[in-house]
């Protein structure tokens, strides 16, 4: 403060000295303007003139001026007239200032000069801090100099200089022109527009210059420099020189045409047009970029260029441009010419990298005058029809289609290299020859030449294919490739004594080649048809052989080949005795091996899938498996082994063909050492005549396969002979097949055997015709068919569904059985099969007709008989007598066995009918004789049928039908079934039914009515009569009444079956079974009414009528039938109603199960819950009520539904001429609605599955979820609702629709000649589908989310599409489209775009871009911008830009809106260093990216519901400036925590207001900082913060956000509940000194007796407990937080002390005692939510977790108490062991304990004051010093794992306090004892230091300090006693005891004890 007001002292006198202030003179005439008033005066002229005639001179302004005009002049004296400004004021010429003298005229700050235009033809300066605006134009001609404010119009520089200074700001609104001047910016200089147009002109720009529009240099010899920042909104036109460095940047945004252009340093140049350069010197720190950049002239890149570059040679002018690159090419590069001259073109040279692809010249014009060299780096790929020279590398790959290519040594290529047939490769041309190879990452294809001068290599890694000519000149050239193919019509030439050497995987031939090299060192192939031989022995070294087109002649022997493949084209011939060996062949070709010739496969498969012909003698062997899918001929002898090693499973296997047809020799054999596998349909295997194959294994046919076997030819095989899978075997007349082990016929294969032999076993499945002889056993499964006498030696089994069809004799068998699934066995007439037995069982038929079986017969399947059978038979099958028959014995008819007697059959003695399934049947007019009749199973009697016999006994599983003459002259017992038809007579003496009993119109019980105990089935039919009393049939059985006939009882219990068609009356019924109803009457008329658990059927002209029905059983009401009912349950699921008549229910029909109405159906209210089908009848015709329907429900046939509310979740069909008339329709659920009818609603329709309509259907509303189809039918055509479908609708078949709002979200279909017609339309959502082909009329809006497809007529007052739409038809609407439209018709409207737009027509209005729109604009956008997809921009809008919330905008160069910015989707930027200017406001609501460096100028931004996000791409490097306000919103940063000085990405900013979440994207973690960072740097940060993404705690590390004024700042914080545990214990420790150790001073008493004896011992014990809560404030380094403690304690402490009283002359009493004491407990402490307030953190109050500890203290110690007089006191030292244990786990505390030692040293000292003689006042003052030594505590992970721990400092209490207590006396009366009640007041003040300690995490380390408790006051209350012994207690004199009670309390501390002491005084 002194040194200002010096200072300004200082000026003070200055200016009043006169010696530094001119005085202010005017001239005469301003002296009178200024007395009269100038301002506003008539009559005054208002122009001002200064000249050096003027008086005074200078002109000074101390205050506010007008003028119309101001002009200074020179008058030609030595000195020029000049005005000056004393005062900070404002001078105004409203029309001109016109400065022309040699003076300078200075502007100063705060001081202001307004003009309307201004001619500067002398000195200005417009200091810092001044303003100079000019409204209209200002030239200068003079010196200018701008550190203020200046603003004009227009603005020409014709001469001299304009400078703006650092400090200055010039505004030009309209053009400048700079003329003969110089115009220098190093401030901030806006323009419109810019044009340099004298070559004595310049601009230099070392500020910052904003060029709205063009930047015009038309000038040659002129040169613009930058080293500041220049953005220009249009075109840079500079037909001189741009120079630019430093780190200098120009943006010219559409655009850039320069002569010449420098860059140096760290400069940029970028444009999003076309740039045109002449010559160009690109620094190494420069960038330029642009869409594309065309060179027309040389050039020296060191720098970045971006964007494409073209290198173009336009003229002619004899040389070739040079052009080296030493920087970076970020995009692609093209060199052309337009010129043909020889000596023209372009040499480029790249010393450094080009990132794009490199294009040099092109295929329509001569090309050579272009030279690529490349010296190091090219990423992308080389197209050349020039010349390309590279000693570089080239990543990509490198095609020169003509000219030459070149490469030096040492290159390299990481892609394929193409030469093409117009095209040279040299090496050696280019660089030196004999040096490092040329590398080829990829293939050489070389369809043009290779030339090598010199020794040269080439390495390549891939395919090196040639075509051309490939010639070595004077040296080695040596080509090694992963693969080489040497094609036909390659040419190998070596001349000046050059060799050409070839190194490579595999070497391919297509030209003739003879290999003499005695081994392979490659894989040898041959291809193009050329022929390759091995012409002395070979060892191929495990190389492969591959003849692709061509032939292999193997001349030598040759061995150890690896795999050999033989294509299609290619063959491989071996001559005779010579050996071929390999690892594996695979023959597609032909393989032709000579006589005695051996093919040896050593480790895989022979394969041969062409031809092989092998010739007499030899060999085809393999370690592996042979495999022939081809044709193997044999034309001799041969051997064919395969698994020579032995290894096992590896086979011959055929699936072509074997052919043993052709041989030449004599009697050859085949022998095949191994298993023999032939297969498939294409498999043969054919024998000539006395032909023999052998097989030593299995011979298997399978699939297909086929196998002739020629006369007197033999196929044996040492184990088994497969033929199976539709294969076939063939044995000709004399031919063996013969197998060791069997032979096995399966699945579908046929065996044919015609005169031959089969020898062994035969296994047939399959098919057998057979006419020979067999000499094993057969096994029949298949078809086998005797065609001829046969013999067959052993057993014959026919089993599962095995056939034997014996049409000739067939002797010899032993067994034969007949078995398994129906398996048949056939005698025909006159035919005799013979076996010692026969078993025909299971499903097996025996069919004799008219011949003889000889032997016994066991049948448990089917015999068909009409003939002789000897023996007994056993039936437990079927056995049918189909002519008159004779048998002999016993017929056991049992198991299931059936005996049919169509004709008579005599002789049995006994039948039994038994066993499940067994049946007999005898027909009419047939006689069945037996003397007697077991029937346990199935007998019938048929009409004019006998059956005689004394018992019957139908016993259960019995079946007895009686339609004859039945005469029983025992007893009937029926415990099955009984039948009596209406032809029969049914006489027994009594009936017991457990069975079932059926009369049909006959008599039964016509004596005397039955008393029936019915178990079974009682069936009344016809006329029948059935008389009865009762009839119990509660067992199962069955009871039906016909409908003549008549049953009458008085209670019918059916728990099975009841029918009635006639009369039936009973009092109650009750049925758990069937009851059916036919025609009849049936009349319940008890109470208990009619309870139907089974199934009741009421039908015809049926009446029913009860009380009550409770049917959860199945009850159906037919026809015209009747059911009168009071209240109906139908219940169940399966439960049953079938209604066709009238049913009629007063009350309420519950239906659980099912009902189906086709008559009159009425009921209060109808719940169905399964089924309700209403066929051509009415429901709720009387009154129609709701029906709620969870299961189906059917109208249909012209039924009529009537309800007020129909709730459908289940299947509801309306079908054919139908009706439905319902206030509202739900279909839920799974729901589905079918209408063929009238569909009425007149509310609303809800779908949520299935409506489908060809009828009418209307409704207020409908919302369809699932599928609705109108095919043909009309919606909405009385009165149109809304749809609203996100499912499938669909109109089709002339359909239409009537509706006010369609909603389709789902799949909408307008087929064919349909139509729809609408209000508005929505296609909502990205899989809707509309497909309109035909007549779509919408008077409203349609929006379109999803597929639109229009082929035919689309109407809509608008639309939006959000999806896809194909428009092929009319579509007349304003089109908003966000999805993808092709319009190839007429699209009427505005259109608005978030998706693709394919539009042919025009656009009007303003543009939208919406949704998930990608907008490219070439043009102007004139009108404002709303985007919500994908908006790219580097120029300006002239308007509003709003992005939406699914919008991205992307800056990807210097941007400028002239109108507001409202982004609520994406905005981000693309590159580094770019700067979006928006005039009008910013508000984001949506989401800021920035990557790297990027600066958004604009006065404010508001993002309060928006977000700014620099945590994007996983670096916390990224810098974002916002120069003005920020307020609200996210701000979201990529931050790294992973070291104690961490990283973050930054915003910088004005000021940031507002709610602010701070969202992060952690890197990594786990480190304490150790300084903030800080994340948003402003200098007025006053926002409310909030974050989310910083690690989770960590034990107790975390991290928290804190802000101030000057930033935001994220904090490593060691969470207070785990500081707080330092504070736990430092708190627990002065507890334990303050509360749990109080009263400290030791219980010594004096004596209250007199005594001789003035010295004693005394002993003493003390007992305290009590709860304290205390809080302390823990520092960790980032905030001071509470932590509060809940403690429960108790302690004990024993002494023992010897003193003397009344000594040292009888002044003193004193004691000397020791203490041992205890003391424990436990705490807890609430650990809360950690948050931050401002810049402070602290807590809140969200509990997290608990912490918990238990402490031990044990101590030991002694002490001194003393008393005089009134005074007392003691000293007392004492040493503590105290152990902790702390529980808590979210802290990372699992029971974790620690311990500290400590020493105390305590006193007191105390005043006894006797208020009266029973009143005493005692104050009292001590002190406690503790010092403690604490080990550390760690805190750990789940697993155990340390994470963190505390390390305490060695830590002092001090505690201090001062108290007084009042007591009062009472004597007893024994004047032996005393009582002493008191009151106690105490201060305790800790003086300890803070407690410190770290916490630490490896290396890193935290500083923890917790506050001690400070003051607490403490009040007491108790009572002590005393009494004198004598003698009472061994040598005690005297007992004192007391008790008190203590109550703490402060702010800090609020605790309660109880201590209780004894002592006993020896």
């Amino acid at each position: 403060m002194t040194s200002f007001l010096h200072g300004t002292g200082v000026a003070k006198a200055d200016r009043a000295g006169g010696g530094s202030l001119r005085r202010i003179i005017l001239s005469t005439t301003a002296i009178a303007a200024l007395a009269y008033g100038m301002s506003g005066q008539s009559g005054w002229s208002q122009d001002l003139i200064i000249n050096d005639a003027s008086t005074p001179n200078p002109t000074v302004f101390d205050s506010d001026q007008t003028f119309d005009t101001i002009t200074v002049e020179d008058g030609g004296n030595a000195t020029s007239g000049y005005f000056v400004f004393d005062a900070p004021v404002t001078v105004t010429a409203n029309d001109a200032l016109i400065l022309n003298s040699t003076e300078t005229h200075t502007v100063g700050s705060g001081e202001g000069l307004n003009v309307g235009s201004a001619t500067i033809k002398s000195d200005l300066n417009i200091s810092n801090g001044g303003t100079f605006s000019v409204t209209e134009g200002l030239e200068t001609l003079g010196t200018v100099e701008i550190a203020g404010s200046s603003t004009a119009n227009a603005l020409t520089v014709n001469g001299g200089t304009l400078s703006v200074t650092p400090d200055g700001d010039l505004t030009v609104t309209g053009a400048t022109d700079i003329g003969a001047g110089a115009f220098s910016n190093d401030g901030e200089f806006g323009t419109g527009s810019l044009t340099v147009t004298s070559e004595t002109g310049s601009f230099d720009n070392t500020g910052t210059a904003t060029v709205t529009n063009d930047f015009t240099d038309e000038t040659v010899g002129n040169t613009v420099t930058n080293t500041g920042t220049l953005n220009i909104g249009g075109t840079m036109t500079v037909d001189g020189a741009v120079s630019q460095s430093g780190s200098g940047v120009i943006t010219a945004t559409t655009g850039a045409s320069l002569g010449s252009l420098s860059l140096s340093d760290m400069s940029e140049f970028a444009s999003d047009g076309e740039v045109t350069l002449g010559t160009l010197n690109a620094g190494s720190q420069t960038s330029l970029s642009g869409a594309s950049i065309t060179l027309t002239g040389d050039g020296t890149l060191d720098g970045t260029i971006t964007g494409d570059l073209e290198v173009s040679d336009t003229t002619e002018d004899g040389s070739a441009l040079s052009v080296s690159n030493g920087g970076t090419i970020e995009d692609d590069l093209t060199l052309s010419a337009t010129t043909t001259a020889e000596t023209d073109g372009v040499i480029f040279t790249n010393d450094n990298t080009i990132k794009g692809n490199v294009t040099v010249g092109t295929g329509s014009a001569d090309s050579t005058n272009l030279t690529l060299i490349n010296t190091n780096l090219i990423e992308g790929d080389i197209t050349s029809y020039g010349v390309v020279q590279s000693a570089g590398q080239v990543d990509g790959d490198v095609t020169a289609n003509a000219g030459t290519l070149e490469f030096a040594d040492g290159a390299s290529v990481g892609g394929t290299v193409t030469v093409g047939d117009a095209a040279t490769l040299s090496l050696g041309t280019y660089g030196n020859s004999g040096g490092p190879a040329v590398i080829i990452t990829g293939d050489l294809v070389a369809d043009g030449d290779i030339s090598s001068t010199g020794a040269n290599a080439l390495a390549i890694d891939g395919t090196f294919s040639s075509s051309g000519t490939i010639e070595a000149d004077t040296g080695e050239a040596s080509i090694t490739a992963g693969t080489i193919n040497l094609r036909d019509g390659t040419v190998l030439s070596e001349v000046n004594g050059g060799t050409l050497s070839f190194s490579a995987d595999a070497i391919n031939y297509g030209i003739a080649k003879t290999i003499t090299d005695p081994t392979l060192n490659y894989d040898l192939g041959v291809i193009d048809g050329a022929t390759v031989t091995i012409a002395s022995e070979l060892n191929g070294d495990g190389h492969d052989l591959n003849v692709t087109d061509g032939t292999l002649s193997v001349d030598a022997d040759t061995t150890q080949i690896g795999v050999t493949t033989v294509a299609s084209d290619g063959i491989v011939t071996v001559g005779s005795g010579i050996e071929l060996e390999f690892s594996s062949l695979t023959n597609d070709g032909t393989v032709n091996l000579g006589e005695s010739a051996t093919l040896t496969g050593t480790g895989n498969t022979y394969t041969n899938n062409g031809t092989t012909n092998v010739s007499d003698n030899a060999t085809i062997q393999d370690a592996g498996a042979i495999e022939n899918s081809g044709l193997l001929r044999f034309e001799g002898s041969a051997t064919l082994n395969s698994d020579t090693n032995s290894s096992g499973g590896e086979i011959i296997t055929n699936t072509g063909t074997l052919d043993l047809t052709t041989l030449t020799n004599a009697d050859p054999t085949v022998d095949a050492l191994d298993d023999l596998t032939s297969t498939g349909g294409s498999a043969l295997i054919q024998l000539a005549e006395d032909t023999e194959l052998t097989v030593a294994g299995t011979l298997t046919n399978a699939d297909g396969a086929s196998v002739t076997i020629g006369t007197d030819a033999t196929v044996s095989a040492s184990d088994d002979v497969v033929n199976t899978s539709g294969s076939t075997i063939t044995v000709g007349m004399d031919g063996t097949l013969s197998a060791t082990n069997g032979v096995l016929n399966d699945d579908t294969a046929t065996l044919d055997v015609n005169g031959g032999t089969v020898s062994g076993a035969l296994d047939n499945s399959a098919t057998v015709t057979f006419a020979g002889t067999m000499t094993g056993n057969v096994a029949n499964t298949g078809v086998f068919t005797v065609d001829g006498d046969s013999t067959m030696a052993g057993d014959f089994d026919n089993e599962d569904g095995g056939t034997l069809t014996v049409n000739e004799d067939l002797t010899g068998i032993t067994t034969l059985t007949n078995t398994g699934t129906d398996s048949t066995v056939t005698v025909g007439s006159g035919a005799t099969l013979g076996a010692t037995s026969l078993v025909n069982e299971l499903t097996a038929t025996l069919d004799v007709n008219g011949g003889t079986v000889s032997g016994a017969l066991d049948n448990s399947a089917t015999v068909t008989f009409a003939g002789t059978m000897t023996g007994d038979v056993a039936n437990t099958g079927s056995f049918t007598i189909d002519g008159d028959s004779t048998m002999a014995g016993d017929f056991d008819n049992e198991d299931g066995g059936t005996l049919t007697v169509n004709e008579d059959l005599t002789g049995i003695t006994t039948l039994t009918n038994a066993g499940a399934g067994s049946t007999v049947t005898v027909g009419g007019g047939a006689t069945l004789g037996t003397t007697n009749i077991d029937n346990s199973a199935t007998f019938s009697s048929l009409n004019n049928s006998v059956v005689s016999t004394g018992t019957f006994d139908n016993e259960t599983g019995g079946f007895f039908t009686n339609a004859g003459d039945f005469d029983a002259t025992g007893a009937v017992t029926n415990d099955n079934q009984i039948t009596n038809t209406s032809t029969g007579t049914f006489d027994a003496d009594a009936l017991t039914n457990s069975g079932t009993f059926t009369n049909t119109g006959g008599v039964v019980g016509a004596t005397d009515p039955l008393i029936v105990q019915n178990s079974g089935t009682i069936s009344n039919q016809g006329t029948g009569t059935f008389g009865a009393v009762t009839v119990n049939n509660t067992t199962g059985g069955v009871v039906t009444n016909a409908s003549d006939a008549t049953m009458t009882m008085t209670a019918l219990t059916n728990a099975a079956t009841v029918t009635n068609q006639g009369m039936f009356t009973a009092e109650e019924i009750e049925t758990t079974g069937t009851f059916t109803n036919t025609d009849g009457t049936v009349t319940v008329t008890g109470l208990e009414g009619l309870e139907n658990g089974g199934t009741l059927t009421n039908q015809s002209d049926g009446v029913v009528t009860t009380t009550l029905l409770d049917n959860s059983g199945n009850l159906s009401n037919l026809d015209t039938s009747v059911f009168n009912a009071a209240e109906v349950t139908n219940g169940g699921p399966t439960a049953s109603l079938v209604n066709q008549g009238d049913f009629n229910v007063t009350g309420m029909v519950s239906n659980t199960g099912s009902i189906t109405t086709s008559g009159t159906f009425d009921s209060g209210l109808l719940q169905n819950y399964l089924s309700f089908v209403n066929d051509g009848g009415t429901v709720g015709g009387t009154a129609a009520d709701a029906i709620d329907n969870d299961g189906t429900l059917t109208n249909q046939n012209a039924g009529v539904l009537n309800a007020t509310d129909i709730d459908n979740s289940g299947n509801f069909s309306n079908l054919d001429t139908s009706v439905v008339n319902t206030a509202t329709f739900d279909n839920e659920g799974a729901g589905s609605l079918v209408n063929q009818g009238d569909f009425n609603v007149s509310g609303a329709v809800t779908n949520l599955n299935s409506i489908t309509n060809t009828g009418t259907f209307d409704a207020a509303s409908i919302d369809n979820d699932a599928t609705f189809v109108n095919n043909g039918g009309i919606v909405g055509g009385t009165t149109p609702g809304s749809i609203d479908t996100s499912g499938t609708l669909t109109n089709q078949t002339a359909g239409v629709i009537f509706a006010t709002d369609i909603d389709n979200s789902g799949t909408m279909s307008n087929l064919d000649t349909s139509t729809v017609n609408g209000s508005t339309f929505d296609n909502v959502g990205s899989t809707s589908q509309l497909t309109n082909a035909g007549t779509m009329t919408l008077t409203g809006a349609a929006t379109n989310e999803g597929n639109i497809d229009n082929t035919g007529a689309f109407t809509a007052l608008s639309f939006d599409n959000d999806g896809s739409v194909d428009n092929d038809g009319t579509f007349t609407a304003p089109v908003d489209n966000s999805g993808s439209f092709d319009n190839s018709g007429t699209v009427i409207g505005a259109v608005s775009n978030s998706g693709g737009f394919d539009n042919t027509g025009g656009i009007t209005g303003d543009v939208d871009n919406d949704a998930t729109g990608d907008f490219d604009h070439d043009g102007t956008i004139t009108g404002d911008v709303s985007n919500s997809g994908a908006f790219q921009m580097a120029g300006m809008i002239d308007g509003d830009f709003d992005n939406f919330a699914d919008g991205t905008f992307t800056i990807d160069g210097n941007s400028t809106i002239d109108g507001a910015l409202d982004n609520m989707g994406t905005l981000e930027n693309d590159g580094s260093g770019l700067t979006l200017a928006v005039t009008d406001g910013f508000i984001n609501t949506g989401t800021i990216q920035s990557l790297d460096m990027f600066t958004i100028d604009t006065a404010s931004i508001d993002n309060t519901s928006g977000r700014i996000d620099l945590g994007t791409d996983d670096a916390a490097d990224d810098v974002l400036v916002l120069t003005g306000t920020v307020a609200g919103g996210t701000l979201a940063f990529d931050i790294d925590l992973g070291d104690s000085t961490g990283a973050t990405d930054q915003i910088v900013l004005s000021s940031l207001t507002g709610n602010v979440l701070l969202e992060f994207d952690t890197l990594d973690s786990g480190a304490i900082l150790n300084d903030p960072l800080q994340v948003v740097d402003g200098n007025a940060v006053s926002a409310l913060l909030t974050s989310t993404g910083l690690p989770a705690r960590s034990g107790p590390l975390s991290y928290q956000v804190t802000q101030s004024s000057e930033g935001v700042f994220v904090n490593s914080v060691i969470d207070p509940g785990a500081a707080a545990v330092s504070g736990n214990l430092a708190l627990v420790q002065s507890l334990i000194g303050t509360i749990v150790n109080r009263p400290s001073s030791p219980f010594v008493s004096g004596l209250a007796y007199e005594s001789e004896d003035t010295c004693g011992s005394g002993a003493w014990a003390r007992a305290t407990g009590g709860r304290a809560e205390a809080t302390s404030r823990t520092d960790n380094g980032q905030a001071s937080l509470p932590a509060t403690v809940d403690a429960d304690f108790y302690g004990f402490v024993t002494g023992y002390d010897f003193g003397c009283f009344n000594s040292a002359g009888g002044e003193w009493d004193v004691a000397v005692g020791g203490i041992l004491g205890i003391n424990s407990g436990s705490t807890e402490q609430k650990v809360f939510e950690v948050g931050v307030s401002g810049a402070d953190i602290v807590l809140t109050d969200n509990q997290i977790s608990t912490t918990r500890s238990d402490f031990d203290q044990r101590y030991v110690g002694g002490y001194v108490a003393a008393a005089r007089g009134a005074f007392t006191g003691d000293v007392q030292l004492r040493f503590e062991n105290t152990d902790y244990e702390f529980d808590n786990e979210s802290l990372g505390l699992y029971d974790e304990e620690t311990s500290s030692n400590g020493t105390t040293l305590s006193a007191s000292i105390s005043y006894s004051h006797a208020l009266s003689d029973t009143l005493t006042f005692v104050p009292t003052a001590g002190f406690g010093i503790t010092r403690t030594s604490t080990d550390d505590l760690v805190f750990r992970d789940n697993s155990g794992t340390e994470i963190g721990r505390i390390d305490f400092d060695d830590h002092t209490t001090k505690i201090g306090f001062v108290g007084g207590t009042l007591a009062h006396t009472t004597i007893a009366p024994s004047g032996t004892e005393a009582y002493n009640s008191f009151v106690t007041a105490t201060y305790y003040e800790d003086f300890s230091d803070d407690m410190t300690s770290k916490y630490r995490i490896g290396n890193d380390s935290q500083d923890l300090s917790t506050d001690p408790l400070g003051g607490f006051g403490e009040l007491s209350v108790g009572l002590s006693y005393i009494k004198i012994l004598d003698g009472e207690v061994g040598a005690a004199k005297q007992f004192n005891a007391s008790v008190r009670a203590d109550a703490r309390f402060s702010d800090d501390v609020e605790a309660f004890s109880i201590t209780a002491q004894a002592r006993l005084q020896f």
